[in-house]
């Protein structure tokens, strides 16, 4: 038995000895989906793949013997096409008929079992072709001029296997006559070939009879063909054929003929009616008539005689459909985010598996929506300034903005308070993109750096002294420039002897402000820690000043000679009268210790004053 595959509606494959041929399971191709509008999914819409099946055709050759055949699952109807064999040939080469053809639709159900026939031939000699070929007749003692036997039948039938359960005969040929042979003998007939009714058999050496075998027919075998010659031949005419089976050829017997001569092929099987045998040349054998054909089980048969050369075949062609699995992926309806769907299917031919695989690519083609705002730069910091993602409005995109990126010019100090433009890339996962500008507001909002350091001044002739900025600034800054700096208080007097706290303010070219506080020690030109040397050469001084209540109030002459008494007086600023008294040199010096423990807290004059001579120093009471 031999195998075919046909994938329907797309190409055969014709598969020798019974082995199978993979027919490939064909997916569509690859597709592109994108996502929904304004969503980051996609509802998958396609036409999922249909696999049409195949046209399995089984072949069945020539076997001794009925081969059984199973009705496959899904297969309703059989396209059956049987040839029946050529009838045997001569010892002398003399061909047997050829098989003829059948075909026809036949409904099944699958679980059905057929069974198949298929008729042999051609072969030498008389034997009989199977399925129903009818035997060749012999020539006593002459081997060589028998006749041949008659092809076989091809047919399917019911699980019976009966001659009675077939639905479709192909007939086979009928035999060729036996040849005259010089010296051996005469010709016997040839076998009928097999068929629905089978032909009849030739006659041996006819002698005067015109009357040949004839093919079987739709009700009945063919007859066989007479002899008018009986001499010593047990039986020279042909026998009929019957159903199913061809009439066996006629005997002759040896005989020292003094020539030879050849016989007619045989009759052709198939059709309605299987062709006649023949008979032309003296002395030799008829040949035999070829069987019916049959298509009374078939639906649109049809039938052909005399087409087969060799041994009969049949043929079964069906549709197998194709069983789906789905392994993998979606189907139509179902929703996915961006990904690569992997649509896998498994197609069960039957008798054998296969796969077939195609991709969805869902994609992201929608563009992110660029949103700007303006945005407000500070160079005062560093002096230089960029847009930053400060511009970004509310970018959005339907699977979500993942980058962002800004350019501008750079800006600088020269460009405080004006108005640049900048702009804003956003992109999504999939590279989408969108760009928008960004008004840019270019200010200085750093304050400046404010830096003090402490001062020591000292009062003027007239008791005052006043301070510049600078005298207290340490080096402030600002990137953009210092605009100006003042310093509160300024001016300061007497009653300012001591620590005083003052404030510097730097302000720069976009009117920040700050301060820093700085300490400003005021000292009077009259405090000692210095003894300076009056009139006369007197020296004096008072220590510690300033002091918390006690101190000591030094005066010395050493190269004078001042006999002349002193006063010493110690008033308030408020200008009362703290101390009165005399002061006497003694060897040019006088020491005088003062408690100002009990008095208020401020300032208080020294005055040293004689002859001509007068000189102050102000105390510091803590």
């Amino acid at each position: 038995m031999k195998r075919k595959i046909t994938l329907w509606l797309s190409f055969t494959v014709l598969l020798l000895g019974g082995s199978l041929s993979r027919v490939f399971a064909q997916c569509p191709g690859d597709m592109t989906i994108y996502t929904d509008s304004g969503a980051c999914t996609a509802t998958i819409n396609f036409t999922e793949p249909s696999f049409p099946g195949i046209l399995d055709t089984v072949i069945f050759q020539h076997i001794p013997s009925g081969q059984m055949w199973i009705v496959p699952a899904g297969v309703d109807t059989v396209e059956i096409h049987a040839w029946g064999a050529q009838g045997n040939y001569n010892s002398g080469g003399v061909v047997g008929g050829l098989g003829g053809y059948a075909t026809g639709w036949l409904p099944v159900t699958p679980g059905d079992t057929l069974m198949v026939f298929v008729g042999s031939g051609p072969a030498p000699g008389g034997s009989a072709g199977y399925n129903g070929g009818g035997f060749g007749g012999t020539t006593l003692n002459c081997p060589a001029s028998g006749g041949a036997g008659g092809g076989g039948a091809s047919d399917v039938r019911d699980a019976t296997g009966t001659l009675g359960a077939r639905y479709i005969v192909a007939g086979g040929g009928g035999g060729a006559g036996g040849n005259r042979n010089q010296g051996c003998g005469r010709g016997a007939g040839g076998g009928g070939g097999g068929g629905y009714y089978g032909g009849g058999g030739g006659a041996g050496w006819p002698s005067a009879s015109l009357v040949v075998p004839t093919g079987g027919t739709q009700t009945a075998g063919g007859s066989g063909g007479t002899s008018t010659y009986t001499g010593a031949a047990p039986q020279n005419n042909g026998f009929p054929g019957v159903l199913g089976i061809g009439g066996t050829g006629g005997e002759e017997i040896g005989s020292n003929q003094s020539g030879s001569g050849a016989a007619q092929p045989g009759g052709v099987g198939g059709g309605t009616n299987g062709g006649d045998g023949s008979y032309v040349t003296s002395y030799t054998g008829q040949s035999g008539a070829g069987g019916s054909g049959y298509i009374g089980g078939v639906v649109n048969g049809s039938m052909s005689s005399g087409v087969r050369t060799g041994n009969g075949e049949v043929w079964f062609v069906y549709h197998q459909p194709a069983a789906t699995t789905q392994i993998s992926g979606v189907v139509p309806g179902d929703t996915s985010g961006v990904d690569t769907l992997v649509q896998s299917y498994e197609v069960d031919y039957g008798s054998y598996l296969d796969t077939c695989t195609f991709m969805i690519y869902v994609l992201d083609n929608q563009a992110p929506t660029a949103v700007c705002q303006s945005e407000t730069l500070d160079v005062g910091s560093t002096g230089t300034a960029s847009a930053t993602l400060g511009i970004d409005g509310g970018s959005f995109d339907n699977c979500g903005v993942t980058m962002w990126t800004t350019w501008s010019d750079t800006f600088t100090c020269a460009d405080v308070d004006s108005m640049r433009m900048g702009w804003l890339a956003v992109w999504d996962n999939s590279g989408n993109s969108d760009t928008c500008a960004a008004m840019i507001f270019v200010e200085d909002q750093t304050p400046p750096l404010a830096n003090c350091k402490n001062l020591t001044v000292t009062l003027g002739p007239n008791g005052t002294v006043t301070i510049q900025p600078g005298q207290v600034d340490n080096g402030s800054s600002d990137v953009c420039g210092v605009a100006s700096l003042s310093v509160t208080p300024d001016f300061f007097n007497g009653q300012d002897i001591g620590s005083n706290l003052v404030t510097l303010t730097v302000t720069d070219n976009s009117g920040n402000i700050s301060t820093c506080n700085s300490g400003v020690t005021v000292v009077d030109s009259f405090l000692t820690g210095v003894t300076e040397a009056g009139p006369n050469g007197i020296q004096f001084e008072a220590f510690p000043n300033p002091t918390s209540g006690n101190f000591t109030v030094r005066i010395s002459c050493p190269d004078c000679s001042y006999g002349e008494p002193l006063r010493l007086k110690l008033i308030s600023l408020h200008g009362t009268l703290v101390l009165d008294r005399e002061v006497n040199l003694i060897n040019g010096e006088f020491n005088f210790d003062l408690n100002l423990s009990e008095k208020a807290a401020g300032q208080y004059l020294l005055m040293l004053s004689g002859d001509n001579f007068n000189q102050t120093r102000h105390i510091i009471k803590m």
